[in-house]
């Protein structure tokens, strides 16, 4: 979720069910966002990630600042899953890959750091996990450098409710 105080104008590229594309004319300032959805069934995974590095490539919208928020059904390294079955390197290393690759940067904020839980009732198998977060290009942290992403308390959810402060 983006808050904003002042007037803003915005301009949708592109949508799917895991993705809406759209530049964002805030305050003499011109950037991109992407709200980005990937799909939890592992066979199709693949088609998230390859969606995100079409987007990052194309050359209309490639020179714009550029933010990426929402659920990634992923970690990026194993210290962002606590209890149950570590995820396979492969899996996480090509979330890391298409980060690295459409240079995008985590944002790190206030709240807590683990966005997901397995809604299990036994404690043995509960297992939280950082699945939602805000990516940057490093031109966009240079645009909006007191901007932070902040995550809030479990409602109605599994999902922690994340937002970014400008």
């Amino acid at each position: 979720m983006l808050l904003w105080r002042t007037p803003f104008e915005v301009i949708i590229h592109s949508y799917s069910s895991g993705h809406i594309d759209c530049s964002i004319q805030h305050e003499e300032k011109l950037w991109r966002f992407t709200g980005f959805y990937r799909n939890p069934d592992s066979s199709r995974r693949h088609f998230s990630w390859d969606m995100l590095q079409r987007l990052c490539s194309m050359p209309e919208l490639c020179n714009l600042t550029w933010l990426v928020g929402g659920d990634f059904n992923e970690i990026c390294f194993d210290r962002e899953k606590f209890w149950g079955n570590p995820r396979p390197l492969s899996q996480t290393r090509a979330f890391r890959d298409v980060l690295d690759n459409c240079s995008l940067q985590d944002l790190y904020g206030e709240g807590e750091f683990f966005t997901w839980v397995n809604l299990t009732h036994s404690l043995d198998g509960l297992i939280f996990a950082r699945l939602d977060r805000y990516v940057a290009s490093f031109e966009w942290k240079l645009l909006f450098p007191a901007s932070q992403a902040h995550s809030l308390e479990f409602f109605h959810s599994d999902h922690r409710p994340t937002f970014i402060e400008l």
